[in-house]
């Protein structure tokens, strides 16, 4: 469980950070129309986490820590799965359908 305040509600930009999108990002986020706007809501539970992944040039498409209320994932671009396979994260589980690039946050809340 992560470490929202418990009215955050999934599906909504409550308790996110907008962040700089990294620089090796920006060429297909500019082919995405996003040049104006190089910036990714990331949930604050995993702003750490997911820059650390960026600081490994692992170009993440989103997250969700779950609001308290399930698993979270990170997602990242297949290219990247075998990278986030060594690195020890597990592929997310609770939600059969979840792609096969989403992945349980390694983040570990109090």
């Amino acid at each position: 469980m992560c470490n929202c305040p418990k009215e955050v509600k999934i599906g909504t930009y409550e308790n996110q950070l907008v962040l700089a999108a990294p620089e090796f990002m920006l060429p297909l986020l500019t082919m995405l129309g996003k040049e104006k706007k190089p910036f990714i809501c990331v949930d604050k539970c995993l702003v750490e986490e997911v820059m650390e992944l960026w600081r490994l040039k692992i170009y993440t498409l989103g997250n969700c820590c779950s609001h308290n209320k399930g698993e979270g994932y990170i997602q990242v671009k297949d290219k990247y799965i075998p990278i986030m396979e060594e690195m020890g994260y597990e592929h997310v589980k609770e939600d059969k359908n979840a792609p096969k690039n989403a992945f349980i946050p390694k983040t570990k809340y109090k």
